[in-house]
C-alpha cells in the first residue's frame, strides 16, 4: 500500500490510502481494548484490516468515547504489511537508503529531524507533537527545569525550600523534609543535601564526585566509598562486561557459546541453552537469541523493533505484532488517554463530555461529582477548596486577597476581613509592629516612657545604653549563598574619653552550614586617627551559641591589640576580614539565615546585629 505524506504541527505524519472506506466494521488485525483498559495498537489507526477489507480510517471511526484508539506516534506508520512501499520493514520508514523508527529522538517524524535539548540533566524525547524532553532518572521536572528534589532548594517537592533553622534537606528512598541538621544515616551535607559518601553516587567519598561508567548496559555506583558499576536489570556480569545470558555468546551461562551444530540460544524464564534452531513458542532470530514477535516488546514483529509510549499512567506492550500500550492499575483507557474515574473532574465515573463534573457539581470524589467543598473548606475557588472566613487570597469571596503596609507584618484574613498580625519577635505598639529589644522609641516596652534619650539613646537587650561606642558594617558579598563570609567592620568611639583596645571584642553570628573549621583571613587593619593611621593586630576565635537560636548556631569573635594601646575620642579601629571552608566549591554558606548579615549594607552603615563588649559587657549592639 502506497503511503500519502500530510505535515501536522510538531511532525511529519504518514496515514495509510485506503482501498475502500465503505466496511466499517472494528476488524483491525492490531490489538485492540474496550473501557476495561486493555492494550490498543499504536499502529491500528493506520493499519488496514487484514480479514475483512475495511479501511484503517473506517476502523479508527468506530471508536466511540469510551475507548479510542491507541497512542500513535510521530511516524504513524502502518503494521498491516510486512514492507512498506520503500521497502522497509512495517513500522520503519526509509531515510537515506536506511530504515529507520520516526518515533526516535534521531529521526522524529520525518527524515533527519534530530531531537535535541538545552535543559541540564534531561535527554531529548519525542513525542506525537514533536520534539520534547524528559528528565534522566533521579530527576523531576520543577518549573521546566529538571532538578533533584534532595536539595535545600527542592526538598520532598517542586520549591520546597529549606531555610531558618530546618535549612538541610535530609531523607532516602525519595522521602524528603528540611531539618536542622544531617542525621547518622547521610552525615555529610553537600550543596543543602544530606548525602552517605558511602554510598551516594553524585557525592562518592567527598563532596560532587560523581561516579560514572564506560561499561554498556550497567549503571555507575558508589560502594564503600569507591566508584564502581553495576549490571543493569537482565543483565550480569561477564568478563568485566554487562551481558544477557540469552544469547548465542553466553546461553545460560556466561561464556557458554553456542556454536557447531547448536548455534541457536533458546529458552525461557531464565533457563537457556544451545539448540540446532528456534522453536515454534519463539521462531524468529534476533541478535542471537530466539524471540516470540507477536509480542516481544524489544522485537515486535521484526527484529531490534522496540516499542514504547508517552501516554500518561500506562505501559508499552507488543500484542499481534503491533506496539501499543496497557493502562496501569486503577485507570481506564478513555479517548487514547489513560483516566481514573474516581478523581477526574472530566471522567467521573464514566469516560467523556457526558461525565463531566461542571456548573455546581464542579469536584470529582469517589467517581461522583459532588456540588461542593469539605465542610472545612466550604468555597470552591478558581478550582480549589478555601475557607473565605480565613484564606488571605480569598478573603470574604473568591479572588480578594488581604495585603498590608505595615512593616515587620503578615496580612492575614480573620472572620471574611483583612488585617495583619505581626511577625514572631515583633510587638503590636500604636498600629505599628516593634521589636521591644532594639527599638530605640519603644525600648522594653510599648510608648513614649519607653523612648531612649539623653545619655543613654540606644536600645539593646531592652534597655537603653550609653551609646559611646558603636559600630558600623559593610558587606562583601549580599548574594544569598556564597563560598565564604566577610565585612569590613569600623568600631567608632564618639564619647569623650578614651578606651583601652585590648578590652574589646567584638562577636560577628552566622549560622554553619559546612561543619568545618573556617579559614579566616585578616585581609587588612588599621587604627583611624587625625593623623597617620596606627597598627592594629586582630585576633579571633570560634565558637557556638548554646542553644542556637534563630539565624545562628555560631560566631566568629575578633579581639584586638595595637602600639597606640587605646582609641582616644574620634578614632576607630578597622579592619576587613573574610572566612571560608577548605572546598569553596562545595562549602557553601547560607548568608540569607545569617543574624549578623545585611547585603543591603553595601557602605559602612551603623549596625546592631554585629556586637561589641567592652570588658566582657556589651556597649553596643544586640546579643541574638
Amino acid at each position: 500500500m502506497r503511503g500519502r505524506r500530510f505535515v501536522a504541527a510538531g511532525g511529519l505524519f504518514f496515514f495509510a490510502l485506503a482501498s475502500s472506506i465503505s466496511a466499517c466494521a472494528h476488524s483491525n488485525s492490531g490489538p485492540v481494548t474496550d473501557d476495561a483498559g486493555g492494550v490498543i495498537g499504536e499502529d491500528a489507526t493506520a493499519s488496514s484490516s487484514s480479514s475483512s477489507g475495511g479501511s484503517a480510517e473506517a476502523d479508527s471511526k468506530t471508536a466511540d468515547d469510551s475507548g479510542g484508539p491507541g497512542e500513535m506516534g510521530p511516524s504513524g506508520s502502518s503494521s498491516g504489511g510486512d514492507v512498506d512501499a520503500g521497502g522497509c520493514p512495517t513500522g520503519l520508514a526509509e531515510c537515506s537508503g536506511g530504515c529507520v523508527d520516526l518515533t526516535k529522538p534521531s529521526n522524529c517524524g520525518m527524515c533527519g529531524n534530530a531531537c535535541s535539548t538545552t535543559v541540564a540533566n534531561a535527554q531529548p524525547t519525542c513525542t506525537e507533537t514533536g520534539c520534547s524532553f524528559g528528565c534522566s532518572d533521579g530527576y523531576s521536572l520543577c518549573a521546566g527545569a529538571c532538578v533533584q528534589l534532595s536539595t535545600a532548594a527542592n526538598c520532598g517537592s517542586c520549591g520546597t525550600a529549606c531555610t531558618g533553622a530546618s535549612n538541610v534537606c535530609a531523607g532516602a528512598d525519595g522521602t524528603y523534609s528540611c531539618v536542622s541538621g544531617c542525621p547518622s544515616a547521610a552525615p555529610k551535607l553537600c550543596g543543602g543535601s544530606c548525602v552517605d559518601p558511602t554510598s551516594d553516587g553524585n557525592n562518592c567519598a567527598s563532596c560532587g564526585h560523581a561516579c560514572t561508567t564506560d561499561v554498556a548496559n550497567a549503571s555507575a555506583v558508589c560502594v564503600n566509598s569507591a566508584c564502581t558499576f553495576s549490571c543493569n536489570a537482565g543483565y550480569v556480569l561477564c568478563s568485566g562486561a554487562c551481558v544477557q545470558l540469552t544469547s548465542a555468546g553466553n546461553c545460560g551461562t556466561c561464556g557458554n557459546d553456542c556454536s557447531g551444530g547448536t548455534p541457536v540460544c533458546v529458552g525461557a524464564t531464565g533457563v537457556y541453552s544451545c539448540a540446532s534452531g528456534c522453536p515454534s513458542v519463539a521462531p524468529m532470530f534476533c541478535n542471537g537469541s530466539c524471540v516470540e514477535p507477536t509480542s516481544d516488546i524489544n522485537n515486535c514483529k521484526t527484529c531490534g523493533h522496540s516499542c514504547s509510549t508517552s501516554v500518561a499512567n500506562a505501559t508499552a506492550m507488543c500484542s499481534s505484532s503491533a506496539c501499543g500500550f496497557t493502562c496501569n492499575s486503577g485507570t481506564t483507557l478513555c479517548n487514547g488517554a489513560c483516566a481514573n474515574f474516581t478523581n477526574d473532574a472530566n471522567n467521573c465515573g464514566g469516560c467523556g463530555s457526558g461525565h463531566a463534573c461542571s456548573g455546581g457539581t464542579p469536584v470529582c470524589t469517589n467517581s461522583t461529582c459532588v456540588s461542593g467543598c469539605p465542610s472545612g473548606t466550604p468555597t470552591l475557588c478558581s478550582g480549589a477548596c478555601v475557607n473565605t472566613t480565613s484564606n488571605a487570597s480569598d478573603c470574604g469571596t473568591c479572588g480578594n486577597a488581604c495585603s498590608t503596609g505595615v512593616a515587620n507584618a503578615t496580612a492575614q484574613c480573620v472572620s471574611g476581613s483583612c488585617g495583619f498580625t505581626c511577625n514572631s519577635g515583633y510587638t503590636l505598639c500604636n498600629g505599628a509592629c516593634v521589636n521591644f529589644t532594639d527599638d530605640n522609641n519603644n525600648c522594653g516596652g510599648c510608648g513614649s516612657t519607653h523612648a531612649c534619650s539623653g545619655s543613654t539613646p540606644q536600645c539593646s537587650n531592652s534597655m537603653c545604653v550609653s551609646a559611646s561606642l558603636s559600630v558600623s558594617y559593610q558587606c562583601q558579598d549580599s548574594s544569598a549563598m556564597s563560598s565564604y563570609i566577610g565585612s569590613e567592620i569600623s568600631i567608632n568611639d564618639a564619647s569623650t574619653s578614651s578606651v583601652p583596645i585590648s578590652s574589646l571584642t567584638l562577636r560577628y553570628y552566622y549560622t554553619d552550614e559546612v561543619h568545618v573549621t573556617p579559614q579566616m583571613t585578616i585581609n587588612w587593619s588599621h587604627v583611624s586617627t587625625s593623623g597617620a593611621d596606627e597598627d592594629l593586630t586582630v585576633n579571633y576565635t570560634f565558637g557556638t551559641v548554646s542553644p542556637a537560636v534563630m539565624d545562628a548556631d555560631s560566631y566568629v569573635e575578633f579581639s584586638f591589640s595595637s602600639s597606640a594601646s587605646v582609641l582616644t575620642p574620634g578614632e576607630a579601629a578597622v579592619f576587613s576580614w573574610q572566612m571560608q571552608g577548605p572546598d569553596p566549591a562545595t562549602d557553601i554558606y547560607t548568608q540569607s539565615n545569617d543574624y549578623s548579615f545585611d547585603s543591603t549594607k553595601t557602605t559602612l552603615t551603623a549596625w546592631n546585629h554585629v556586637v561589641l563588649f567592652e570588658s566582657g559587657s556589651v556597649a553596643w549592639g544586640i546579643v541574638p
